[in-house]
């Protein structure tokens, strides 16, 4: 990549610069429409042209949006004239939006729709420094986006607007990305082109992708992983179509028969249960077949024996084809990360001919540290996060926590020098703050160093790494393993209500709304028992001793989940505060009634 040494010269480096090709695709209702590179390079233009003209370089403005073509046209159009952009969460509670907003101290604020134009506008009547919000969706009574594009009178020229994007240089400030915070306030990561461009060049060395394929854009494009991919994709010339939402990324993937696409482990997994799902319609024998299928694909190692590769062959002509078609084609690329992926579930997709590359890496890092690309280049192992990056030097502190330096490690948190300072250690090594395992080249996340805790017997535990086995379980949704200072672990634990509503249906249990069912001692008694099937995986200090079940969902708008699904520990912590004492509070004893006077005299 030596022509691009900023974010913004990737416009200039589509493989095909035909100005009608089509390069970015959304759906609105049943119809796909498309915007071509011409549309793309003249919004962005012009846009960088009007925000120069509002705005000094190194100001700050912000995005509120689904993924779309326009948020593309912002980001890039900001980078041009020199300021900062700001991606937020559309999902996050008002307090973060206030938040974000005045530490960033954000000028100009864009928005998706009419609803989030409602929730923050009185935002930005209370921000004194803020200028305006306007809206992609085109509204009679509300600001449009293009209306910064039509005031001609306050637009730069474009010989001032080329004078300003010489000006900006590789390690100036692109973006800042709020982190989402599973504890505390945000910290705004400050990231430069070149940080990310780093990155980048990294992860094109196995990069299968080429010009002409087809993505589906499924994370929001502020998350750090979702927006590398997105300058990847365009690098290679490959058209960007962007899904509705979570729920339909399956006729999302069918629609744009879509090559490549970028996961959280909750996507695939609702994918197979969606497939799980229709395999139970069908008739016994076709349900023996798939059933037989998942079996030998849970076996899958990525090196399999030429008589498992024969008998996957013969699985693959009667039941993954169908799968592959079902979501819209084979794939190329298809990476996984922010969250544990269920082994089990790996090695079913992979089995199934699913390239899954899973990673690991966070938004300081601009954001990938280390991935395991095909399983024929030797850098793949099932159970670990792969090999770091060939640019970035990674090793494992004596307490366990995994320290990382590199040309994509960030400049620093904005406005917080003090918390800057603490993230690296004397010699320049950024903390990442997670436990892992470097070995034989591969790297492995064992868990949260804060998220350690110890038993009051002295004993340190790490929830995560006993909440990983116990999410496998087709029972559990989620789970939240408790018990600093107590004698043994327990658990909060969501339960899958999909497939506990059909077991209660085949044991005949009766209940109102799926929510009740966490109150039925015969539900109890069939989570006792998977809880001690799961707990002779642990040790004996590790294993959970009591639990509680909860009937509420987890989710991101309710505040027990980050934007990028993992558990807000705090949020649930206080949530459950009187649920988890109850999992400590000793039974109460029973005192046997006092005798009567007549019952006495009757003993007598």
């Amino acid at each position: 990549m030596p022509d691009v040494r900023r974010i913004f010269d990737l416009l200039d480096h589509y493989p095909d610069q035909n100005p009608e090709r089509e390069v970015f695709a959304s759906r609105s209702e049943d119809a796909w429409s498309y915007a071509s590179l011409k549309d793309y390079k003249k919004n962005v233009h012009y846009l960088a042209r009007a925000l120069m003209y509002r705005l000094d370089k190194g100001d700050r403005i912000a995005t509120v949006s689904n993924n779309r073509p326009e948020w593309n046209f912002v980001d890039m159009a900001a980078a041009m004239s020199g300021t900062v952009h700001v991606p937020i969460y559309p999902t996050i509670c008002l307090e973060e939006f206030r938040y974000i907003l005045v530490h960033a101290g954000v000028k100009i604020l864009f928005v998706s729709d009419r609803d989030l134009y409602r929730l923050l506008a009185p935002l930005v009547d209370e921000i004194n420094d803020m200028q305006g919000i306007y809206c992609f969706e085109q509204y009679a009574d509300l600001p449009f986006y293009r209306d910064l594009i039509l005031e001609r009178q306050k637009l730069v020229s474009a010989e001032e607007l080329s004078v300003r994007a010489e000006s900006v240089k590789p390690d100036h400030l692109f973006t800042l990305i709020y982190t989402s915070g599973t504890t505390g306030q945000p910290k705004g990561v400050m990231l430069s082109h070149y940080n990310i461009l780093s990155n980048m060049k990294a992860v094109l060395e196995f990069f299968p992708m080429e010009n002409g394929d087809r993505a589906l854009s499924i994370l929001p494009l502020c998350h750090i992983t979702e927006r590398l991919v997105n300058y990847l994709y365009q690098y290679s010339g490959i058209k960007i179509f962007y899904a509705r939402n979570f729920n339909t990324v399956l006729s999302d993937l069918q629609d744009s028969r879509a090559q490549g696409f970028v996961a959280v482990p909750r996507v695939l997994e609702k994918i197979l249960e969606k497939i799980q799902e229709n395999a139970r319609k069908l008739k016994p024998q076709q349900r023996w077949v798939f059933n037989w299928a998942i079996f030998q694909a849970e076996k899958y190692d990525g090196f399999p024996s030429r008589r498992q590769l024969n008998r996957l062959l013969r699985i693959d002509r009667r039941v993954f084809i169908h799968w592959r078609k079902a979501l819209g084609g084979p794939k190329k690329f298809v990476a996984c990360g922010a969250a544990f992926l269920d082994p089990r579930i790996l090695r079913i997709f992979l089995a199934a001919g699913f390239p899954i590359h899973e990673g690991y890496g966070m938004t300081e890092a601009s954001p990938i540290v280390s991935i395991n690309h095909f399983a024929e280049s030797g850098n793949f192992r099932i159970g670990t996060h792969g090999p770091p990056l060939k640019n970035m030097g990674v090793k494992i502190a004596k307490d366990g926590e995994i320290l990382i330096n590199g040309p994509n490690i960030m400049m620093g948190y904005f406005r917080e020098p003090e918390l800057t300072q603490q993230a690296f250690t004397s010699d320049g090594w950024f903390k990442t703050g997670d436990t892992g395992i470097l070995e034989d080249g591969f790297l492995t996340i064992t868990g949260r160093k804060k998220e350690l805790f110890k038993t009051s017997g002295g004993k340190y535990i790490a929830p995560l790494a006993i909440e990983r086995i116990f999410v496998q379980s087709r029972l559990i949704d989620n789970i939240m393993v408790v018990g600093d200072n107590q004698k043994f672990p327990g658990a909060i634990i969501l339960p899958n209500f999909e497939f506990l509503a059909d077991w209660a249906r085949n044991q005949k249990i009766k209940y109102h709304k799926p929510s009740d069912l966490v109150k039925i001692p015969k539900v109890l008694k069939f989570f006792e028992k998977e809880i001690s099937r799961l707990n002779k995986t642990l040790g004996k200090t590790e294993q959970i001793k009591d639990f509680r079940l909860v009937g509420d969902e987890w989710s991101v708008p309710t505040g027990e989940l980050s934007p990028t699904l993992k558990i807000r520990r705090k949020v649930v912590a206080n949530k459950y505060e009187k649920l988890t004492r109850s999992i400590y509070r000793p039974p109460k004893k029973r005192t046997p009634p006092r005798k009567s006077r007549n019952q006495k005299k009757n003993k007598q």
